[in-house]
């Protein structure tokens, strides 16, 4: 981060060993790597949530994407329109003998009864 190396931290420290003195000198040593610890932590809690949120608004657009898709699929489907186009030659179509165009279903209005059985 800073590109301090081991030569610009022993002429630091025996800088701080000049200007501080040898009695207070180990406790400047243990509150400078307290700080240093705290910052540290600090970056990495930041840096931990920003990754938190970055990721949630990958979310959120793929969720954005997936909803804009669903709502142009439903605005261009017509309830009149057949969902399988009329000339789709279709293994389907060829094993019920339906040519060009799609056979024509009527709603089942049977019973529980078999077909041979008579109606009441």
């Amino acid at each position: 981060m800073f590109d301090i190396g081991f030569w610009e931290l022993l002429v630091i420290a025996v800088v701080a060993l000049v200007v501080v003195g040898p009695e207070r000198f180990p406790g400047l040593l243990r509150d400078a790597g307290i700080w240093l610890r705290r910052a540290r932590q600090f970056a990495s809690s930041v840096k931990t949530e920003f990754e938190r949120e970055v990721n949630k608004a990958e979310e959120l657009k793929r969720l954005m994407a997936r909803e804009a898709d669903i709502a142009e699929q439903h605005k261009s489907h017509d309830p009149n329109r057949p969902t399988i186009p009329a000339n789709l030659n279709t293994s389907a179509n060829r094993a019920t003998g339906g040519g060009d165009a799609p056979s024509e279903t009527k709603p089942d209005t049977s019973t529980d009864q078999p077909p041979d059985a008579p109606s009441r």
